[in-house]
């Protein structure tokens, strides 16, 4: 599913969005030896696990898992201590690798029962659009229009040479599992240039809800832009209801006439699923089950169904 050109870190576009940070918890299989390692590393990234590194002894643990299996970015928790389930995380130049095939690789987790325990998507603007002193300024003045309900502002200082960072602004609580933060990325990397950058991070049900939408068939930067349209608006106080303040230009622009996208929006769970899977099975398993086919005839495919049959069993019992 993924094209193992790792290490590729792509050039900044104008208003460019991209993945930054990738966090999937997949179910045990507990008819494998290895509880599905392999299974992950083939069907996700095309790899044989025997490529990955792996380290029991790494922090005394990283939350409650005891192995870690490392490769060229990737990095896989197993041996949950209870049973949490195998955890995949992705940052780095490695996301921008599995961008090109985020859709299958959420029809994956779905139809697997996985779950997304965080998302970061970056926008960054490179023309001007955005800037941090106006952003913040909103804040003050509330000219903001938000479902979060709270701000704030953070500055950084050096303390050897003096100087105060750009702001930093952040809206959604620490505790949140949804947060928007603008802060100057040209600053921070020392360059003489305009980009800010817009990053969204989502955690749990808000994360898994985001992969839902993209692999309904939604491109990453749709539902990103969407999602942000949703969430937060710039507005020009008038004399009119908030709500009916006109957007500020810039903010317009950035969206990019995108339209807004509801996360809360949730489709029929037991057909969507099924609808899933039944797609997912005809792009990446249909090859696989017609070479089964043709080399040992079709009781084997039933055979392999009716293995599933026995774990969709275990499964309810349990």
């Amino acid at each position: 599913m993924v094209t193992n050109n790792m290490g590729v870190v792509s050039t900044p576009a104008v208003n460019n969005c991209a993945l930054h940070w990738l966090q999937i918890s997949i179910p045990v299989d507990e008819t494998a030896d290895d509880k599905g390692l392999h299974r992950i590393c083939e069907d996700i990234f095309q790899l044989d696990s025997f490529k990955f590194e792996a380290s029991k002894n790494f922090l005394k643990g990283f939350s409650g898992y005891k192995i870690r299996h490392d490769y060229q970015g990737i990095t896989i928790f197993t041996n949950h201590y209870a049973n949490g389930g195998n955890m995949i995380y992705l940052t780095g130049s490695v996301c921008d690798a599995i961008a090109p095939d985020l859709e299958a690789i959420g029809q994956y987790v779905i139809c697997n029962g996985g779950k997304v325990s965080r998302i970061d998507i970056a926008v960054d603007d490179h023309c001007g659009l955005l800037d941090i002193a106006t952003i913040n300024q909103a804040r003050l003045d509330n000219t903001c229009i938000t479902s979060f309900q709270k701000a704030r502002s953070t500055n950084e200082s050096n303390l050897n040479t003096g100087t105060n960072s750009s702001p930093t602004v952040v809206f959604g609580s620490e505790a949140s599992d949804f947060q928007i933060r603008f802060y100057d990325r040209a600053a921070k990397d020392g360059l003489d240039s305009h980009w800010v950058r817009c990053e969204l991070q989502l955690r749990n049900k808000h994360a898994t809800r985001f992969l839902q939408q993209i692999a309904e068939g939604n491109s990453l930067a749709t539902v990103a832009m969407g999602v942000l349209q949703d969430k937060l608006s710039f507005r020009i106080p008038n004399r009119a209801k908030r709500s009916r303040w006109k957007f500020c230009s810039w903010w317009t622009e950035f969206l990019q006439d995108t339209k807004k996208l509801s996360l809360g929006i949730c489709k029929d769970r037991h057909e969507s699923s099924i609808d899933k899977q039944l797609k997912w099975v005809e792009k990446f398993v249909a090859k696989a089950l017609s070479t089964i086919r043709q080399e040992f005839g079709i009781k084997r495919i039933e055979a392999i169904c009716d293995m599933g049959d026995r774990r969709r069993m275990v499964g309810a019992v349990a």
